[in-house]
């Protein structure tokens, strides 16, 4: 029902009334430049199905699903029947910079820390978002990290959302500065 929804447009008019699924999927014109950029400006490049198939596989089938209960496991196993349709919503939300509002809702959990369950200060709230938002998400880090990283435009110092990198390599950056 959301891809119906979101791919509305792409139904050509005629055929809008006697199927409620468009049959075939067209990359629409992308409006912003693909190459005719100065090193300062950033857009987002359009994906193909095999950039997010890449992406769904990367991801762990285990992980908890979000508030729509759909989990990482189904995603791969519809992939074959689903990657047109969730590469055209990536390619959307990337072209029009805009965030799909359901993959924006969170189920939140309380995550045991430690002691009493019953005592909110022991646990930790935990989002579990939908795993398509997932997708979404590393396509557009992945896309500005190369960018960032080709532009040199992260310190040395950056560790967050970095590859090799965590908040334990700044922890021992800071340390090895501290004691020298």
């Amino acid at each position: 029902m959301v891809s119906m929804l979101f791919l509305h447009p792409l139904v050509p008019t005629s055929q809008r009334h006697r199927s409620p699924l468009p049959l075939k999927l067209t990359f629409l014109y992308w409006p912003y430049p693909l190459h005719l950029k100065t090193p300062d400006e950033f857009f987002f490049q359009p994906v193909s199905c095999g950039q997010v198939r890449k992406v769904v596989e990367s991801f762990p089938s285990y992980k908890a699903p979000g508030r729509d209960k759909v989990s990482m496991a189904v995603i791969k196993d519809a992939l074959p029947c689903t990657l047109p349709t969730l590469t055209e919503i990536v390619n959307r939300s990337l072209r029009s910079s805009v965030f799909p509002s359901r993959w924006k809702e969170s189920e939140v959990i309380p995550l045991l820390k430690e002691g009493d369950p019953e005592i909110a200060t022991n646990n930790c709230p935990v989002s579990l978002l939908p795993a398509a938002s997932k997708v979404c998400e590393r396509i557009a880090l992945n896309q500005m990290i190369t960018y960032l990283e080709k532009e040199k435009r992260l310190t040395n110092h950056q560790s967050g959302n970095k590859k090799l990198h965590s908040t334990e390599s700044l922890n021992i950056l800071i340390s090895d500065t501290v004691l020298e």
